[in-house]
């Protein structure tokens, strides 16, 4: 049985429209959801409309399929392309923060380099750090999307939360709107990003050695 990761459902066009103007995209790394299968990920992302899921290697899949996420499932059961031969960064800035790094500033360090984020708001810089929902912590997120749009960033700002918390649906809730009401508030003040001649993660997939992103197809 093959594995189905396009799943059709309908955005605010709006929504969708500062989205795509600005080159930012706002994606959910399946981490966050690392106590429920694949399937019910996927699930989760369309609850949020959210187009882009970041998958992990060992996540069970579910769904009536058999097995866990990984480059080790079969050829009926991949649904994705081979790994592309490219290479680039992908900013942990959660990580970034715990480690007292200044998240915007090694944002500025890897310009031109950024493929995808693994995109967090944390509540102190210290290793002992947790999730917090966007705008609520120390890691300056409105700070950290400006230089993104500065550096005509055009790719996936992934949600990724570490840790399990009863309000996790309610929090990442609340970072998705955060997300949506920077690109209507914020983002037509910055410059918007000339995409035509940019790689467009949107109309393929990016493969890291363990992790792999995939598009969940909206219809408009």
């Amino acid at each position: 049985m093959a594995l189905v990761i396009g799943v059709a459902f309908c955005l605010n066009s709006n929504m969708a429209m500062a989205q795509t103007s600005s080159g930012l995209e706002l994606g959910l790394q399946a981490w966050t959801y690392k106590n429920l299968s694949f399937c019910e990920t996927l699930e989760k992302a369309k609850s949020f409309g959210i187009l882009y899921l970041e998958a992990y290697k060992g996540q069970k899949l579910g769904g009536g399929i058999e097995g866990n996420f990984g480059h080790q499932m079969d050829a009926a059961t991949q649904a994705a392309a081979p790994y592309p031969n490219v290479m680039g960064v992908c900013a942990d800035t959660g990580h970034w923060v715990r480690s007292g790094y200044d998240p915007v500033e090694s944002l500025k360090k890897c310009a031109g380099k950024i493929v995808t984020l693994h995109f967090k708001d944390k509540d102190q810089k210290d290793l002992k750090a947790i999730d917090v929902p966007w705008g609520t912590g120390v890691s300056d997120v409105k700070g950290q999307l400006t230089e993104l749009l500065h550096q005509k960033f055009s790719g996936v700002v992934l949600i990724e939360y570490e840790h399990w918390t009863p309000q996790l649906d309610e929090e990442i809730g609340i970072c998705v709107n955060y997300f949506r009401t920077f690109l209507s508030n914020v983002a037509s003040n910055v410059a918007c990003p000339d995409l035509s001649h940019k790689r467009q993660l949107k109309e393929k997939s990016f493969f890291a050695s363990i992790n792999r992103m995939v598009r969940i197809e909206p219809i408009f």
